[in-house]
């Protein structure tokens, strides 16, 4: 498989990034890997960390030349009209073109959005493509959708979320038969608003594993599989989960440093295997499900290990042909 990356995206691009891909290259030798952005920058930066140049790696790594970069404040808009020659638009091209079978992006997630719906088109019969990403829960994991795509949701939306978050957990998470969740501020019938009441009559008629309502705890202590939301609810939610860890592991540490008993590598071990389970970027990672592609964003503040986990992500989309699935279910 041929992952197109988008070498100028992140908060850490081009070092992380480039970092990642060559961690990459070392896990799978089924992985090729096509590098997007300031060829001189990417060279530069190739021969800083391996003291070789990008000769030295073909033809499993190829730098290609994107002249300009999309920054994290740019606009949509402005990736779309003013900066045409950038990272993301030249991946998303690749993979349109059929000269990668992936592409993973740190980059700018409205921009990543916005260019891959226009250039690769939605996948028959779906209204709006939505951000899906697995997060740390009891037992495992729960994936949350959507995550920021689609902040003016409608009920039919809700229900093709449930419906492609259900093929990627399976797929994917190899969770069979996933439980479906419609998060809600209650489990009653009568809470909530009317967005939320029309999805879950509508979630009610699928074959999907649906449990109907779950309250946020539920998501993290093992009251789903799959959680569907709005994407302001999503991103929000998505984003004070971030801080709330950073918050318990500092706490943590604290703690730990304070305790007279055990020594400093018992205390150590606890420290690892607490980061070890709420650690996000061992799952890779966000795809972008609805489009007509594999697009997978990773975080904005990914390392290196993210970076080649989301490659990873990439590489098993693209083999299982999820979108394929995706399709057959909708329909």
């Amino acid at each position: 498989m041929r992952i197109a990356v988008d070498g100028m995206g992140g908060d850490y691009a081009p070092g992380e990034v480039v970092k990642g891909c060559l961690e990459s290259l070392e896990r799978s030798s089924e992985v090729e890997i096509a590098l997007v952005g300031q060829q001189n920058v990417l060279v530069q930066t190739l021969k800083q960390q391996t003291g070789k140049g990008p000769d030295a790696f073909a033809p499993r790594l190829s730098i290609y030349h994107a002249e300009q970069v999309v920054t994290m404040h740019d606009k949509p808009s402005i990736a779309l009209r003013k900066k045409k020659d950038n990272s993301i638009t030249r991946i998303v091209q690749m993979l349109a073109q059929g000269n990668a079978d992936a592409m993973v992006s740190a980059g700018n997630t409205a921009a990543v959005v916005s260019i891959a719906s226009y250039i690769l088109g939605r996948l028959k019969g779906v209204k709006r493509p939505g951000v899906a990403a697995p997060l740390p829960a009891k037992g495992g994991s729960c994936t949350i959708i959507d995550l920021g795509a689609n902040i003016a949701c409608k009920a039919q939306h809700m229900l093709q979320y449930g419906i492609m978050a259900s093929v990627y957990a399976e797929q994917i998470l190899n969770i069979k038969r996933p439980r479906v969740g419609l998060i809600n501020v209650g489990k009653e019938d009568t809470k909530g608003n009317s967005l939320i009441k029309d999805a879950n009559k509508m979630l009610q008629k699928t074959g999907l594993n649906y449990v109907g309502y779950v309250e946020g705890h539920e998501i993290f202590l093992g009251g789903c599989d799959v959680a569907i939301c709005e994407g302001f609810l999503g991103n929000t939610l998505l984003k004070s989960i971030e801080g709330f860890s950073q918050n318990i592991i500092h706490s943590l540490l604290d703690e730990l440093r304070k305790a007279g008993s055990g020594s400093e590598d018992e205390k150590t071990a606890v420290l690892n295997g607490f980061r070890k389970r709420t650690d996000w970027s061992a799952y890779g990672g966000a795809p972008l499900l609805g489009v007509n592609g594999v697009c997978i964003l990773a975080h904005g503040k990914s390392s290196s290990v993210a970076i080649a986990n989301s490659i990873a992500v990439a590489d098993q989309f693209a083999k299982c042909k999820l979108n394929d699935l995706m399709l057959a279910r909708l329909a």
